[in-house]
C-alpha cells in the first residue's frame, strides 16, 4: 500500500528546523512541561510532591528496573549512578560538574529554570521549591533502591548531589 501524494513543504518557519541549540532548549522545555504537570496532578490526587516521587519509582522498581540495574551494574555502583545522575541533570540544568569526592562523586548543577522560571510554573499552579523537592526525591528513592547514598542540598544557585556506595551497618 502506498502512501497518498502529499503536497509540497511551505516554504518559511513552520518548516524550518530550529538550531540545534534551540532543540536543546525546547526539549529540556518540554521535559520540565511534564515534570511541573505531574506534580500539579498529584497535588490533585492529594499527594505531596514526595509522594508522587515514590509512585514513579515504585513504578520502576515493579517492573524489574532496579533488578536489571543490579544485574548490570552491580549493588552500590556510585560510579555508574553518578553519570545517569549526572546525564539526568543535563537535561534540566545549564551546568553539571562531576568531581570526585569523600569516596564517592560530587555532582554540582545549576538549573536554568529557576530564574525567570517558564510560564508553565504559573499556568500549573506549582512552585520552584514543589518541583524541587519531587526531583530529589526521585532519585533519592532510586539511589536508596540501588545501595546508594545520596545527599542533595542547595548551596544559592547551586543543587550539590554527594553519591557514594551506602556503607552497610
Amino acid at each position: 500500500m502506498s502512501n497518498p501524494p502529499y503536497p509540497p513543504p511551505l516554504p518559511g518557519p513552520m518548516n524550518t528546523p530550529p538550531e540545534p541549540a534551540e532543540w536543546l532548549r525546547l526539549r529540556a522545555l518540554g521535559v520540565l512541561n511534564n515534570l511541573v504537570g505531574m506534580v500539579a496532578l498529584g497535588r490533585r490526587a492529594g499527594l505531596t510532591p514526595e509522594q508522587c516521587a515514590r509512585f514513579v519509582v515504585e513504578q520502576y522498581r515493579d517492573h524489574g528496573f532496579h533488578d536489571g540495574w543490579r544485574t548490570l551494574h552491580g549493588t552500590g555502583n556510585a560510579a555508574q549512578f553518578a553519570e545517569i545522575f549526572a546525564a539526568g541533570r543535563r537535561m534540566l540544568y545549564d551546568e553539571v560538574i562531576v568531581s570526585a569526592a569523600e569516596g564517592g562523586f560530587l555532582v554540582r548543577s545549576r538549573a536554568w529554570y529557576h530564574d525567570p522560571q517558564p510560564e508553565v510554573f504559573f499556568f500549573m499552579d506549582v512552585e520552584l521549591p514543589e518541583l524541587d523537592r519531587f526531583s530529589v526525591e526521585v532519585m533519592r528513592v532510586h539511589a536508596e533502591e540501588l545501595a546508594i547514598e545520596l545527599d542533595i542540598r542547595r548551596s544559592g544557585e547551586w543543587e550539590v548531589a554527594l553519591i557514594r556506595p551506602r556503607k552497610e551497618p
